[in-house]
């Protein structure tokens, strides 16, 4: 489920908190199933389960068991789930006792920044979250962007595996991506999911289908993949500033160190492996507000690996069940260059955008959101080498919960 978008679904509240669980151990099963031959499009989804956040107590922590509800939201009988949960309120205070703590925390120096990955690695994604917004709002994140390109190619010696791992700076990267590209990816892909969802047009092949049937189905498949592959290297025209010069900075990066065309290569991964095959897979977590059933699911899944085969201009091999795509998956090296020269192209005017328009952005809050991960994770504040950021880190976020401390006294009398 998405945060921020409405669903009004039978048998669920609007206190109700949904989870979405996926098995990642099916996939040689789902490969064979589904039709799907590359990694990790093949993660099923299990279903979800529900907590009614009204019925639990500040910093309470629970055991117990839940149903497991079908990802249609249909209930299913005898299958529950044991989840042990633990729930928290944040308080926010006023911005002004956060400004020390955010200062350090993205200092233009950026050396907390490093560590981040020693003290909370489990929720790297989540710290990435707030310390994104946080540059932002100081006018910090083109300066960070560059940091950590420099970084990633500073121990990369192939460009096959720039951002390909799961470190702080690429998650970090990952989020302002996603952020400043959701209506970006609305624009490029949400009328295509939504009429292929509505008008349920039979295209997987199953064993005993007949030939003509197999015809009727090959033929939609590829008109399905031939329409999604179009729709994203034409869609230069929606893409945000922002993201062109994400593109535009990590373009010349990469051409100083190896050369121009491993620089689309570059973008290329990044930009279909970690954004718009993602947003194929998943669709409801991105740029749908209507359910995706289980029929369309598999079905954007196999797109999904098409799509990903032509940017990487490649082909299924010709004993593959899915060879028959091929017909229109040759051809496609001069569409994604294109596409990748338009994409990281911005006017010579331009100046770096501080992407302050953003209305969920909050200081108040992102901050009291970093201070709390951090203190759930103090234990490991140990594990920072460096011992003045360490020391540092110590310092500045007991003097933060004292400021805290204070103003609750003084407000409190």
């Amino acid at each position: 489920m998405a945060w921020g978008n409405s669903y009004s679904v039978e048998g669920f509240k609007s206190s109700d908190m949904v989870i979405s669980v996926w098995d990642k151990s099916e996939r040689k099963k789902v490969k064979k199933v589904y039709e799907i031959q590359d990694g990790d499009v093949g993660d099923v989804c299990i279903g979800v389960v529900k907590i009614d956040l009204d019925e639990l107590k500040k910093n309470e922590t629970k055991q117990e068991m839940i149903p497991l509800w079908k990802h249609n939201f249909k209930k299913q009988k005898n299958f529950f789930l044991k989840l042990e949960y633990h729930y928290q309120e944040i308080e926010v205070f006023p911005p002004e006792l956060y400004v020390p703590f955010v200062n350090f925390i993205v200092d233009p120096s950026m050396v907390f920044l490093d560590c981040v990955d020693d003290v909370a690695a489990c929720q790297r994604h989540c710290a990435a979250k707030y310390v994104v917004r946080l540059l932002m709002l100081k006018h910090q994140w083109w300066k960070y962007l560059d940091k950590i390109i420099k970084d990633e190619l500073g121990h990369c010696n192939q460009a096959s595996t720039i951002f390909r791992g799961s470190g702080f700076g690429t998650s970090a990267l990952l989020y302002f991506v996603k952020l400043v590209g959701k209506e970006y990816l609305q624009q490029t892909l949400a009328t295509d999911i939504e009429r292929l969802i509505v008008r349920k047009i039979p295209c997987l092949i199953q064993p005993d289908d007949t030939e003509d049937v197999k015809t009727e189905k090959a033929k939609h498949l590829k008109s399905y993949v031939s329409r999604f592959f179009k729709a994203i290297v034409n869609s230069a025209k929606y893409c945000p500033i922002q993201l062109r010069q994400v593109f535009n900075i990590l373009f010349h990066a990469v051409s100083q160190k190896f050369d121009e065309q491993t620089s689309y290569f570059a973008i290329n991964g990044f930009l279909f492996l970690r954004f718009f095959v993602p947003a194929l897979k998943s669709p409801m977590d991105d740029i749908i507000s209507i359910n995706t059933p289980d029929e369309a699911k598999k079905l954007l899944s196999v797109i999904a690996t098409a799509v990903q085969k032509m940017a990487n201009g490649v082909t299924f091999r010709e004993t593959d069940e899915l060879a028959f795509l091929n017909e229109v998956m040759v051809n496609t090296k001069e569409d994604v260059d294109r596409f990748m020269r338009d994409i990281s192209t911005v006017p010579d005017s331009s100046t770096l955008s501080a992407v302050l328009d953003i209305e969920e952005l909050s200081f108040a809050e992102d901050a009291a959101c970093m201070l709390s991960l951090l203190l759930k994770n103090e234990e490991n504040f140990k594990n920072i080498s460096d011992v003045a950021i360490r020391e540092g880190l110590c310092n500045i976020t007991k003097q933060t919960q004292e400021s805290i401390a204070n103003y609750l006294a003084k407000h409190n009398s």
